[in-house]
C-alpha cells in the first residue's frame, strides 16, 4: 500500500503520486565553480635597525619576504617585528626572536637570519608550509647564514583538505534517538605535510559532542550522541564513521533521555550541537575544522483531550476510518470502536497491546475507527505495553522530511488517500505535529 505523494495539508490530504517500487534516477550533486581574483605577488622587506645594536655597530642587512601567490585572493601582509640585530654576544640562539638577525660570540662577524613566522594572512583553502630560499626550505625559527647583505624568501603553500556538511539546523523528534541525515556537500583531500613527509588524506572522521538545550526561561534538557547503529549507551562524545567523497551521506545520532523529556517543562528548546573533524592518511593524522548544527526540540503540552479526523477508506477489505497519531509525553485512551496498530518491516499491521485501546507515550500508531471523529483522552496512569519492531516514527512538532531524499536517497511515507487509492504515499514536505510516518528507500 505504498505509493508516491508530493504534498500533504494539515489534515493529511495529498495530491499526485506513484508506486513505491518505481525506479528513481540518482540525483546529481551540483558543485559551483570556484573563481579566484588575481593577486599580485606581495613583498615584505625586513630591514635591520641601523646604528648601534647589541654589542656594536650593525651592518646593512635586509630580508625580503614574498607571498609567492599570484592567483589566490585574500593575502594580506601582517605587521612585522622590529628586526633588531643581535650580535657579538649570543651564546644561546633560542633567545633570538624569529625575524631577527644575529651573530654569535664565537663568530661575531658572521651574521644569520632567524627565519620569520608567516607574515601573510593565510588564504582559504591553503596552509603555510615554510619559506623557500635557493634550493632549500626553511621553517620559522631555523637560521639562514647571511652570505650577502640582502636575501629573498618566498612563502610556500599547500592545498589543505576541506569539507562542507549539511544540514546546519535540525528539529529533534522527542525523548529517544533522532537520526540526523547528513551530507558532505563538498569534499577535497588536499595535502597533509608534517615531519613524516607529505600525504594525501584518505578520509575524514567526525567527533560528535553532546550538549544542552534551553528554553530561554531557565529550563534545560541535555542531549547525548551516538553512532548510527545505536550500539551501546549514548555518550557525551563519540566518534563517527569515516567519509571520503562529496555527496556521501551518513547519520549523526542525537539522544534525549525519555525520562528527562517527559519531565521537562513544555516549550521550545534550542541549542548547538558541535562536532570536530580529523583528516586521516596512512601515516599522518591532521586536525580539521570544527562545525556546528542548531538543534530544536519541542516539548508539547499534554492536553486532556485531543480530537482527530480520520479518512474513510477500505484497507485489506475492511471499510473503516483511518488516521495516524503520535504523542511523545502522554498515553491516550481511544474511544469504543477505535483501535491502534503499529507496523513492522513486512508492512503488516499489529494490534497495540491486547485490544488496541491504549496509545502509549512515544508510540507512533495507525488508528482504525468506526467513526470519522475520534476523541482521545489523556491517561493519568497507563498500563505497561511493549511494542517491538515498529517501523513507524512520530513527531511532536511540524517536521520537514524533504531532506531524506536529497541527502539520503530515502523517502518519507505518510498514510493518506489519493483519489480512490489509500495507503502510505511517498511524501516530501512538512508532516504535521502528532502524526506518524515511516522512512524507506
Amino acid at each position: 500500500m505504498c505509493k508516491e505523494m508530493n504534498k500533504m495539508d494539515k489534515s493529511g490530504n495529498n495530491r499526485a503520486g506513484g508506486h513505491l517500487a518505481a525506479t528513481y534516477a540518482r540525483k546529481e550533486t551540483y558543485l559551483p565553480l570556484r573563481f579566484f581574483n588575481t593577486l599580485l605577488v606581495m613583498m615584505l622587506t625586513v630591514v635591520c635597525v641601523m646604528g648601534q645594536g647589541i654589542g656594536g655597530q650593525a651592518p646593512n642587512l635586509s630580508v625580503s619576504l614574498k607571498s609567492g601567490l599570484d592567483n589566490v585572493p585574500g593575502s594580506v601582509i601582517n605587521t612585522v617585528e622590529d628586526a633588531t640585530i643581535w650580535h657579538g654576544s649570543i651564546t644561546d640562539v633560542s633567545s633570538v626572536p624569529n625575524g631577527h638577525f644575529y651573530s654569535t660570540a664565537d663568530n661575531p662577524t658572521q651574521y644569520w637570519f632567524k627565519v620569520s613566522d608567516n607574515r601573510f594572512t593565510t588564504p582559504a583553502g591553503y596552509r603555510f608550509t615554510g619559506w623557500k630560499y635557493g634550493d632549500n626550505t626553511y621553517q620559522p625559527g631555523q637560521s639562514i647564514q647571511m652570505t650577502s647583505n640582502s636575501i629573498t624568501l618566498t612563502a610556500l603553500w599547500n592545498d589543505v583538505p576541506y569539507y562542507s556538511l549539511s544540514p546546519t539546523a535540525y528539529t529533534l523528534e522527542g525523548g529517544r534517538y533522532t537520526d540526523i541525515p547528513c551530507t558532505l556537500t563538498e569534499f577535497a583531500n588536499g595535502k597533509i605535510i608534517s615531519a613524516y613527509g607529505e600525504e594525501i588524506p584518505e578520509y575524514v572522521v567526525f567527533y560528535m559532542n553532546g550538549g544542552t538545550l534551553t528554553d530561554g526561561k531557565g529550563h534545560s534538557i541535555s542531549f547525548l550522541v551516538d553512532d548510527r547503529f545505536h550500539w551501546g549507551a549514548a555518550e557525551g562524545s563519540t566518534t563517527g564513521n569515516t567519509h571520503s567523497s562529496a555527496g556521501e551521506t551518513f547519520i549523526m545520532a542525537i539522544y534525549i533521555s525519555p525520562n528527562e523529556y517527559n519531565q521537562a517543562v513544555p516549550g521550545t528548546y534550542t541549542g548547538t550541537f558541535t562536532y570536530n573533524s580529523q583528516w586521516e592518511a596512512v601515516v599522518i593524522d591532521y586536525p580539521g575544522e570544527s562545525g556546528s548544527m542548531t538543534l530544536t526540540l519541542v516539548v508539547p503540552e499534554s492536553p486532556d483531550k485531543i480530537d482527530l479526523e480520520a479518512h474513510a477508506a477500505t484497507l485489506n477489505g475492511v471499510s473503516r476510518y483511518w488516521t495516524t497519531f503520535y504523542h511523545g509525553r502522554s498515553a491516550y485512551q481511544l474511544p469504543a470502536g477505535a483501535q491502534a496498530f503499529y507496523m513492522k518491516d513486512d508492512k503488516s499491521l499489529y494490534l497495540v497491546g491486547t485490544d488496541g485501546s491504549v496509545i502509549p507515550a512515544m508510540t507512533p500508531v495507525i488508528i482504525m475507527s468506526e467513526a470519522a471523529s475520534i476523541s482521545l483522552q489523556k491517561m493519568t496512569t497507563a498500563p505497561s505495553i511493549t511494542v517491538s519492531g515498529n517501523i513507524l516514527q512520530g513527531t511532536d512538532a511540524d517536521k520537514n522530511v524533504s531532506h531524506y531524499y536529497t541527502s539520503m536517497e530515502r523517502n518519507a511515507y505518510v498514510l493518506s488517500k489519493v483519489g480512490d487509492a489509500f495507503g502510505f504515499f511517498k511524501f516530501s514536505g512538512t508532516i504535521p505535529a502528532n502524526k506518524a510516518y515511516f522512512i524507506s528507500k
